[in-house]
């Protein structure tokens, strides 16, 4: 026999999220700000109204960091940000990023608490290493730049178009 998923108590016909999903050497590249994320481990229970990170690895340069938390959601709304959030995060000599404009390493012991937008950060963080170096910054676009716009239209409005009106032509508008 096959056991059947929990059914909601309120709802008996509705059937109850639940899930578990775990990754195991995973990686992250992002060439524009140079993380370089290795060996990333990760442990997330879900369910109909909360997310649980059991445990998240992640090792860059020398150093790590090393999360868990968990995230409560009402589960008729599909904002995660509005439920309740607690989260613990500890880094040691973890390079956050490493290019030609930054470089950061930190240390830290940090943890998150509260309800979006009323969160609560209480802990240290150490920087061991900051490198900026803003010409090289100010050349590079953030992800934020580059995702507003889909990639015709970013490559239109970066290419040079010239328009050329001849004298009896009539006008565009």
């Amino acid at each position: 026999s096959t056991r059947r998923p929990p059914r909601s108590t309120l709802f008996p016909c509705t059937t109850l999220f639940r899930s578990h999903f775990k990754l195991r050497q995973g990686s992250f590249k992002e060439h524009t700000f140079g993380i370089n994320y290795q060996d990333i481990q990760a442990d997330i229970s879900v369910d109909s109204s909360r997310v649980l990170v059991d445990r998240l690895s992640i090792r860059s340069g020398e150093g790590n960091l090393q999360a868990q938390g968990r995230l409560s959601f009402d589960p008729k709304k599909i904002n995660l940000l509005q439920g309740d959030i607690q989260f613990k995060i500890a880094m040691e000599k973890f390079l956050l990023a490493r290019s030609k404009a930054l470089e950061a390493n930190l240390n830290s012991q940090i943890q998150l608490d509260g309800k979006y937008p009323n969160l609560t950060f209480n802990g240290k963080i150490k920087v061991l290493r900051s490198v900026i170096f803003l010409p090289a910054l100010q050349r590079q676009k953030s992800a934020d730049d580059l995702s507003v716009k889909p990639l015709l239209l970013r490559e239109a409005d970066s290419a040079s178009v010239e328009y050329v009106v001849k004298e009896k032509s009539t006008p565009l508008l």
